[in-house]
């Protein structure tokens, strides 16, 4: 894999990243975001 290729991965999860931030910004307010953390611990 060259420079370019990873570098074109790391865009596309950084993209995707932002968009599913975005998405459950909008989605799930505060309550959302202590929700995730408690199922993430």
């Amino acid at each position: 894999m060259d420079k370019n290729t990873n570098i074109d991965i790391l865009a596309l999860i950084a993209m995707a990243a932002g968009c599913v931030a975005i998405i459950a910004s909008h989605w799930f307010p505060n309550d959302g975001r202590k929700y995730l953390w408690r199922r993430d611990t």
